[in-house]
């Protein structure tokens, strides 16, 4: 498997183990099962580069992937990195609106631009339009 990552494209090597537990949740998922994978390790040891693998996989597995990088200046912001992730889906309405059926409504509030349950969020939202 290769992966295009900031340092440019290669084979990631020695990680037949991780590339494999990565191919069978996209299988997995691409049958409807529900499932975690969990990425964890020191600086420097290619998490991120497993992430893109991964992404990339899921993508050519033809699942949709939406991806969100946590900063530093989010920590205060109650459900910045989910508003961030799930940002391509909750601006349009009909995506949005499938998104929350069923129990899932009950985040809506949460994840509504501006929500005064979230007391800063608004403005840091304002200048990207969401």
């Amino acid at each position: 498997m290769t992966c295009a990552g900031p340092g440019g494209g290669g084979v990631l090597l020695e990680r037949q183990g991780e590339l494999a537990s990565v191919a069978a949740r996209v299988q997995a998922a691409a049958a409807g099962e529900g499932g975690v994978l969990i990425v964890e390790g020191p600086a420097g040891i290619g998490k991120t580069r497993l992430l893109d693998a991964a992404r990339a996989a899921a993508a050519d597995g033809g699942l949709r992937v939406l991806a969100a990088r946590a900063s530093p200046l989010e920590r205060e912001f109650g459900f910045g990195i989910v508003r961030d992730l799930l940002a391509p889906v909750l601006r349009d309405p009909a995506e949005r609106a499938a998104l929350m059926r069923g129990a899932a409504r009950l985040a809506g509030p949460a994840l509504e631009p501006g929500d005064s349950a979230v007391p800063g969020f608004a403005a840091c939202t304002a200048s990207t339009g969401w």
